[in-house]
């Protein structure tokens, strides 16, 4: 689901590797959390929220 959320900021999977390292997690979690998905389309697809 990790992937999947970054997909929609429009980031690639390759940022879950950030978990790993401390402090920097609560951060990353924080972040995927409660920033805004990019509006419309992107490179991953397109707006799942856009009818």
């Amino acid at each position: 689901m990790g992937v999947r959320r970054l997909h929609d900021l429009d980031k690639c999977g390759w940022w879950m590797l950030l978990l790993i390292v401390p402090l920097v997690n609560l951060f990353f979690c924080l972040y995927l959390l409660f920033f805004k998905g990019t509006e419309g389309p992107n490179e991953y697809g397109d707006d799942p929220l856009q009818q």
